[in-house]
């Protein structure tokens, strides 16, 4: 990933938004130095190795377990599966 963006951190992140489809899952690679959260823009999503569920204006915190996460789709438990899921996921390197 070696993109750079026009804005400048303090410390060095990384900033994904993802489209998940029905049925589907993310699987991405976060540095395990990095603490990391996702922020539901739609839909739900079920979260991590202990899946957690999480809907649309929830935030998600992923314990350091390793160096990747997880994110399935979730929408077909609700009764509304006309959208995809859609989350930002946003990792930063450890302070202190």
């Amino acid at each position: 990933m070696d993109t750079t963006a026009v804005i400048e951190t303090k410390i060095p992140i990384i900033y994904l938004h993802f489209t998940i489809e029905l049925g589907s899952k993310v699987v991405q690679s976060v540095p395990r130095d990095y603490n990391t959260f996702a922020y539901v823009l739609n839909g739900r999503g079920i979260f991590g190795n202990n899946n957690q569920v999480a809907s649309k204006g929830q935030i998600v915190l992923f314990k350091n377990e390793g160096e990747q996460i997880q994110i399935r789709e979730a929408s077909a438990m609700a009764d509304n599966v006309n959208d995809d899921d859609e989350m930002s996921v946003l990792d930063g390197l450890l302070i202190g």
